[in-house]
């Protein structure tokens, strides 16, 4: 029964160091992975604190400028509506002729 206890906390103590082995990689894949969203530009990989706050800048530009080109997109596609729908310069000219012909 001893024996029997014996096994089962050496199979527990084994699988706590393998899950601790597969946490520490884990955390090194992850620290990796942030390092490479961060880095970008290929340059040097920094390793002072506020390389973090420069990711989180770059993610913060990054949203503000997807919302920017969101806005630019309607914007386009405002002007693009109002220019379909409204008369050009030649078409002025024309009603201002047919007018004055009719006066």
């Amino acid at each position: 029964m001893i024996e029997q206890k014996n096994d089962i906390h050496e199979v527990l103590h084994k699988y706590l160091e393998e899950e601790r082995d597969l946490e520490k990689k884990l955390q090194e894949c992850d620290r990796a992975r942030q390092e490479l969203r961060c880095r970008g530009d290929g340059s040097k990989i920094d390793t002072d604190p506020s390389a973090t706050s420069r990711c989180y800048q770059r993610e913060e530009s990054h949203v503000r400028n997807q919302q920017l080109l969101k806005d630019f997109e309607k914007a386009k596609a405002i002007l693009r509506t109002e220019s379909t729908f409204t008369p050009n310069e030649q078409e002025l000219r024309d009603l201002a002729s047919a007018y004055r012909r009719f006066l």
